[in-house]
């Protein structure tokens, strides 16, 4: 879904894709902070399975949520450059195992 002109928020019915294994929506005009579950509302924090997170070279704002990751997940790739993402590297991310490359 990369290249595709979107706009507006990721829907946090994203996060109900427990099977998905690669999400790819860089270089659109995607804007908004990154989706976390909320009470019964999922986020992308339940994609645990997922290995890569490219979003970058959208117009995401705030500060990445330290919520998002946790030791379950399984990610190689976080890529956010080129957004509007603002404040520190959340310290969760070093619950990542996994982690092969990130990009702020």
């Amino acid at each position: 879904m990369q290249i595709n002109n979107f706009i507006g928020p990721i829907p946090a019915s994203v996060g109900n894709l427990s099977k998905l294994r690669w999400l790819d929506l860089a270089d659109n005009k995607l804007s908004g902070p990154l989706p976390i579950s909320r009470g019964s509302t999922a986020g992308l924090d339940m994609l645990v399975h997922t290995k890569h997170f490219h979003l970058g070279r959208n117009q995401f704002s705030g500060e990445i949520p330290d919520q998002l990751f946790s030791s379950n997940m399984t990610l190689k790739h976080l890529l956010l450059e080129q957004n509007q993402l603002t404040g520190k590297i959340p310290l969760s991310l070093g619950l990542v195992q996994t982690l092969e490359r990130y990009e702020q």
